[in-house]
């Protein structure tokens, strides 16, 4: 229990002073006689009987005193409150995924290796990532065609078996490279978030509000099938302010030797068309290219992007007050009104 005006409880030692002073002055102006006639007189039970509105008076003045210190009780909390980033993770599963990489001492398909990776991307693991609780994250898969596979939703839980779902495309006429539509998609429904929470009823509040707006392009191959090219895929997001960062998951790159003041430098070739078209979107909205080739490469590049964007976390401290001062006040109250029953009923004093 705190006290908003403490100053209030300095009144208690006059209080003290005055009660001390009154018994002094009762004792002074008694009247000396026996112990054995002072029992024979007035018994002690009476003594208390008679005293008790005097000590009703002496506790309406402390419980006043108490209730003008405003007595108060505390309840400290701590609200957390987070601004996350809108994200749409777009996944190639045209069946060029199906080729090997290296993981570790073995292999796996780069399909298994992206599904591991966006993974603990999302989820967090102790190693690499943090994981994306704060964010809301829809997916959207492509081959000859894109697919919303999973809408925008916070629940990486929800997040990662739809993920896991995810598989190659085996079917020959949907077959294909389409990541201009894909992107396009993407940055529609990132566009379209503020109508959906309209349709759901969602109340616009901190909790719903995004920091920014991104997609995160992987794809192993060239566009060659759709209805929008990359590049004005890309136009699309940078007049809507979503940024892209794109991911070319392709074989590792040969290198070729250089001379350089008597030392043999490696550097790596120069990028192909596909590669360029998607720096290119990247340049563009601000995001960044990065070229992977195994899971090591991959993990390196969604580690970066987690680094990249993280979400606004605040931890806000609310103390909340409660005034228990009425507590005193009644308190007081019920004893002077006893206090004075008492002296116009059983005490009364008649002339």
């Amino acid at each position: 229990m705190q006290f908003e005006s403490p100053i209030a409880l300095f009144l208690l030692p006059l209080l003290l002073a005055i009660v001390i002073y009154r018994k002094r002055k009762n004792t002074a102006s008694g009247i000396s006689m026996s112990n054995d006639a002072a029992m024979q007189l007035i018994n002690k039970r009476q003594q208390w009987y008679y005293k008790l509105p005097y000590i009703l008076q002496i506790a309406t003045a402390f419980f006043l005193i108490f209730a003008l210190a405003r007595p108060v009780t505390t309840n400290a909390k701590s609200e957390r409150k987070s601004k996350g980033i809108a994200m749409q993770l777009v996944v190639d599963i045209s069946s060029s995924m199906d080729q090997n990489v290296q993981i570790a001492d073995s292999s796996a398909t780069r399909m298994e290796v992206a599904k591991h990776v966006i993974a603990g991307f999302i989820k967090g693991n102790d190693s690499t990532f943090m994981g994306r609780t704060h964010d809301v994250i829809g997916i959207i898969s492509f081959a000859r065609f894109a697919n919303t596979i999973c809408p925008f939703i916070m629940g990486p839980d929800v997040l990662v078996h739809f993920v896991d779902k995810l598989e190659i495309e085996d079917r020959p006429n949907e077959d294909g490279t389409a990541y201009g539509d894909a992107t396009a998609l993407a940055a529609a429904r990132l566009e379209r978030m503020d109508d959906i929470y309209d349709q759901q009823n969602v109340q616009k509040t901190d909790d719903t509000s995004v920091k920014s707006k991104i997609i995160i392009l992987l794809t192993d191959g060239e566009n060659n099938c759709g209805k929008y090219q990359p590049m004005a895929a890309a136009a699309l997001a940078n007049k809507w302010g979503i940024k892209i960062y794109t991911i070319s998951l392709q074989d590792e790159p040969d290198t070729q030797e250089i001379e350089h003041e008597g030392q043999t430098i490696e550097l790596p070739e120069d990028l192909s068309q596909t590669d360029y078209t998607l720096q290119q979107m990247s340049n563009l909205t601000g995001g960044k290219f990065w070229r992977a080739h195994d899971f090591g490469t991959l993990n390196k590049v969604y580690k970066e992007i987690d680094e990249l964007e993280k979400s606004d976390i605040k931890t806000i401290s609310v103390i909340e007050k409660k005034d228990v001062f009425y507590i005193f006040a009644l308190l007081a109250l019920l004893t002077l009104c006893s206090e004075i029953i008492l002296r116009n009923t059983l005490l009364r004093k008649i002339p």
